[in-house]
Parts: C-alpha cells; structure tokens; sequence
C-alpha cells in the first residue's frame, strides 16, 4: 500500500480544520486512515534543516547520495540537517530542483 503525506502550509489557527477536510476528501474516494490523524503531521518544516532532513529520508537518499548529487561532502550535508551549518542559497536551490519543490523551504 502507497503511503500519502500531507503538508499544509497556511496559518497554524487553521491547521486542524484543514487536515480534517483533507481526511473527510480522502475518506471519500475511498482512501483508508488507519490511524488518527494528527496535525503534527501537517507541520513537519518549521526550520529549514528539518525540511532538509524529510525530505533525504522520504526519498530514501542516503546522507552520501544527497551529497554526492550535490557535489558537497557528506559532513556538510550531516551539519546542515542538524543546523550548525547554514545552507546557502546555491545549496538551496540545488536542493529545490533534487526534491522538486520550491527552494525557499531550505532557507
């Protein structure tokens, strides 16, 4: 069975009211929840090293990959994710264009 990931990017007060939404659509096209949902969930990329690091581990890119791709070494990758090592705008928009989404997320 595929696993579905949500994010919602809105203001917080609406969160939940959204995800509930979200669950009501997906319940009627006949998705299964198995578990109760939770908005934490939902708010996964409050900090730019955190977005980094969900997004290398949903795509199953080892710390080496990631790094080899972005022609870095792997330790700077590990800092990123950790937050002792900014990531530049360069890196970022790399990052946008590996995982594709909009690289404002990793600055």
């Amino acid at each position: 069975m595929d696993t579905l990931y949500a994010e919602y990017t809105g203001a917080e007060s609406t969160r939940d009211k959204a995800f509930a939404k979200a669950v009501s659509y997906l319940k009627s096209l006949n998705f299964k929840i198995k578990e109760k949902p939770t908005s934490t969930l939902l708010n996964y990329s409050k900090t730019p090293s955190k977005s980094l690091e969900m997004f290398r581990v949903r795509t199953k890119l080892s710390l080496e990959n990631l790094s080899e791709k972005l022609n870095i070494q792997s330790k700077y990758v590990s800092e990123m994710e950790e937050g002792t090592r900014p990531i530049s705008r360069i890196v970022a928009l790399k990052l946008g264009k590996i995982f594709n989404t909009d690289h404002r997320r990793f600055l």
